[in-house]
């Protein structure tokens, strides 16, 4: 049958300055923790989120954060209580912060599913912190399709309504140069938020 695998969770490249300087300039690079599903046949991953894509604005640094960007006023959690605080926090999309790490995986007839995280390569002071495993069954005829990327699509589903917001979560009229925060609500009520990078 078909599974998904959630877990709440960050990876930090580096230290926080520079985790968020690199995921400003590019989201994908040096995603190095992963999320992932194997099969008897087949392995899915996506990466974790990054501790800078949940910056906080911030007018003062509380203790045990750290500045993502003290220009900007964004502030991340530098320690394992403060990332639990943020894991109560709601995000501007709706959602908590650093949810919605999600794999799907079809389970063949052996039935066998190994879940788990992984990181191979280490940074200088990067980090990664994890909670709130799930696993959802959709059964055997599902149409929630495996997507290798971490960018799971139902068959028939169209984006509804979209909204485009800067990194500081100001909202913008469209996607501007650098990296752009696109809320889409789809036809069936979910919400799905993706980073645009535009050159």
């Amino acid at each position: 049958g078909t599974y998904k695998v959630s877990v709440q969770g960050f990876y930090r490249a580096g230290y926080a300055a520079g985790d968020y300087e690199l995921w400003t300039s590019n989201p994908y690079a040096d995603n190095n923790a992963v999320l992932y599903a194997t099969t008897d046949d087949h392995s899915v991953s996506t990466p974790l989120k990054r501790l800078a894509s949940g910056a906080q604005s911030m007018y003062e640094l509380p203790s045990d954060w750290a500045w993502a960007s003290e220009g900007a006023g964004l502030a991340v959690p530098d320690r394992m209580w403060t990332a639990a605080d943020a894991f109560q926090t709601m995000g501007d999309d709706g959602a908590m912060l650093y949810s919605n790490n999600n794999v799907i995986v079809k389970v063949g007839a052996a039935g066998k599913l190994t879940i788990g995280l992984k990181k191979e390569v280490q940074i200088d002071g990067d980090w990664t912190i994890w909670t709130n495993w799930q696993l959802f069954y959709y059964g055997k005829n599902s149409a929630l399709e495996e997507d290798p990327q971490g960018i799971n699509t139902i068959e028939g589903i169209g984006v509804r309504n979209a909204e485009i917001f800067s990194v500081n979560g100001s909202k913008v009229a469209g996607l501007q140069r650098g990296v752009n925060i696109v809320r889409e609500t789809l036809s069936n009520g979910t919400v799905r938020v993706r980073k645009i990078t535009v050159k």
